[in-house]
C-alpha cells in the first residue's frame, strides 16, 4: 500500500476556497497534504481526520526559499499560537489546518485579505500568464499556414499543423478566460470587502479548467495516433522524444531545486541552480532530439515506403533507374502524397495526390482550391484554364496558363481526390488512361 499519492489539481492559484475544501476531503479520506512536485500536489496517508483548512498568501515567499524568512516564520507562529499548523507550502501559497472544529480565521480583514492574494499573485502568476498568452497571440500571428497567401490543402493535409493550430488556440483561450476570471474576482472582491466588509469565495472556472485538461489530453493523443496513421512518422516520433526528454528534463530541475533548498542554499542560488540546469538541459534535449532525428532518418528509420504508389514512373516509362522523393501526410480532414521521380537527365514524374476524407467536405475543398488558384493567378500570371476532362476521365480538369502559354501542369477532380501532375512532355492519351486509373476514383 503507497503512502504518498500526487494530485494534478484544477484550481487557479487564488482559488483559495477550493483548494481549502478539497485538502478537508482528502484529509478525511486519510490523506495529508504535504507539499508539491512538478503540477502536483502531494499527500502523505494518515489516520482519516475532520480537519479545516485554511490557505494564506505571503507575497514575499519564493518557490526557491530553502526556509521561510523572519517575517513569514512570524506569521507561522502566531497562526501556530491560534491552533493552524502549515501542512504545505507552493511559492507563495501557505496551506493551513487546525483541528478545531470551529476555528477562528486566520484573515480578519477581507479587504486586506484580497490586496495580499493580488500582491501574491503580481509575483509571479500574473506575469506567467501574460507571457504564455502573448507566446500564443505572437505564435498564431506568425503561423505561415495561416497567412492568406498559404496553400489550403497543405494546412488541411498536415495533421502537425492542425494539431499545432489548435494548441496554439487552447493556449490563448486558457490564458485569455484565466486573466479574464482573475481580474473579474478581484474587483467583485474589492467591492465586497468594501461595502460589505465580507471575503467572497473565487468560484474560479474549475470546470473549465478539467475541460482544457482533458482537451489537452485529448489532442496530445489524436495528434499521436494521427501521425501514426496518415504517415508523419516524424512528426510523431519527435513529439514521443520531446516529451520523454522534457519530462527527464523537469524531474532533474526539480531535484537539483531540492538538493540546494535542503543544504540552506540562498535564493538566488537556488534559483540559479534551477533554471541554470533547466536552460542546460533543454539545450541538451535539442541537441539530443535532432541528433536522434537525423540519424533515424539517415538509417531509413523514418523513410516512406515507395512499393505502394499508385502511380510510378515505370508506369509510364522505360526506364528504371531513377530517384525518388517520397512524402505523406495527413489529417482527419484530408490525405496527401507528394512523389518525385525523375531520371537525371531524362524523364520525369511529379504528381501530389489529395483525398478528402469526409465526403461532405469534398466540394466546399474543390471550391477553396479553385478560390485560392484564381487569387494567386491575379498576382503572377499563371492561371488554371477549364479544360475537357473527358481524356482524363475526371470530374473536371484545368490546365495552367502562363500568359497566354498553356503549361503541361494539370489538375485534374475524381470524386474526393484531387490530383496536380506536372510533366516534362506533352501528355498522350495513354499517359492519361495510366493516371486516371491509377489516380483516380478508387475502384474504378
Amino acid at each position: 500500500m503507497k503512502d504518498k499519492k500526487r494530485q494534478i489539481l484544477p484550481y487557479s492559484i487564488y482559488d483559495y476556497d477550493a483548494y481549502a475544501h478539497h485538502f478537508a476531503k482528502m484529509a478525511r479520506r486519510g490523506w495529508m497534504v504535504e507539499g508539491t512536485a512538478p503540477f502536483t500536489w502531494v499527500y502523505r496517508r494518515c489516520e482519516p481526520r475532520e480537519l479545516t483548512f485554511a490557505v494564506s498568501y505571503f507575497a514575499r515567499a519564493s518557490m526557491f526559499d530553502s526556509e521561510p524568512g523572519e517575517e513569514q516564520r512570524e506569521f507561522i507562529a502566531f497562526c501556530e499560537r491560534t491552533g493552524w499548523r502549515l501542512a504545505a507550502t507552493n511559492a507563495q501559497m501557505q496551506v493551513f489546518y487546525n483541528e478545531r472544529p470551529d476555528p477562528v480565521p486566520i484573515e480578519t480583514d477581507p479587504a486586506l485579505e484580497v490586496e495580499t492574494i493580488h500582491r501574491a499573485a503580481k509575483r509571479m502568476y500574473l506575469p506567467l500568464i501574460w507571457i504564455m498568452l502573448g507566446l500564443g497571440i505572437l505564435q498564431l500571428m506568425t503561423d505561415r499556414y495561416l497567412d492568406p497567401s498559404a496553400f489550403p490543402l497543405t494546412f488541411l493535409s498536415h495533421g502537425s499543423t492542425l494539431f499545432s493550430l489548435a494548441f496554439k488556440l487552447l493556449l490563448v483561450v486558457y490564458t485569455a478566460v484565466e486573466l479574464g476570471a482573475y481580474f473579474l474576482w478581484l474587483r467583485r472582491a474589492r467591492r465586497a470587502a468594501q461595502e460589505t466588509g465580507t471575503m467572497i469565495p473565487s468560484a474560479g472556472h474549475r470546470r473549465f479548467n478539467v475541460a482544457i485538461l482533458m482537451l489537452t489530453a485529448v489532442l496530445l493523443i489524436s495528434s499521436l495516433v494521427t501521425s501514426v496513421l496518415y504517415g508523419e512518422k516524424l512528426y510523431g516520433f519527435i513529439i514521443v522524444l520531446m516529451l520523454a526528454l522534457m519530462a527527464v528534463a523537469i524531474s532533474i530541475s526539480w531535484k537539483i531545486q531540492t538538493l540546494m533548498k535542503r543544504r540552506h542554499a540562498s535564493r538566488t542560488a537556488t534559483m540559479l541552480g534551477t533554471f541554470g540546469t533547466a536552460v542546460a538541459l533543454s539545450l541538451a534535449m535539442v541537441t539530443t532530439a535532432i541528433f536522434i532525428a537525423v540519424g533515424s532518418v539517415s538509417e531509413g528509420f523514418l523513410q516512406e515506403d515507395a512499393e505502394d504508389l499508385p502511380l510510378t514512373f515505370t508506369d509510364l516509362y522505360e526506364g528504371t533507374d531513377y530517384q525518388e522523393s517520397i512524402r505523406r501526410d495527413g489529417s482527419p480532414i484530408l490525405t496527401s502524397l507528394s512523389v518525385l521521380q525523375y531520371e537525371s537527365p531524362g524523364d520525369s514524374l511529379d504528381y501530389t495526390l489529395y483525398e478528402v476524407k469526409l465526403p461532405f467536405l469534398t466540394d466546399p475543398v474543390r471550391e477553396l482550391v479553385l478560390r485560392k488558384l484564381e487569387r494567386d493567378g491575379t498576382v503572377d500570371g499563371e492561371h488554371y484554364l477549364e479544360a475537357d476532362p473527358a481524356p482524363w476521365s475526371a470530374d473536371r480538369a484545368f490546365q495552367k496558363d502562363w500568359q497566354g502559354e498553356p503549361l503541361n501542369d494539370w489538375l485534374l477532380f475524381y470524386g474526393g481526390r484531387i490530383v496536380f501532375i506536372d510533366m516534362d512532355r506533352e501528355a498522350t492519351q495513354e499517359f492519361r488512361n495510366a493516371v486516371a486509373a491509377k489516380l483516380g476514383r478508387k475502384g474504378e
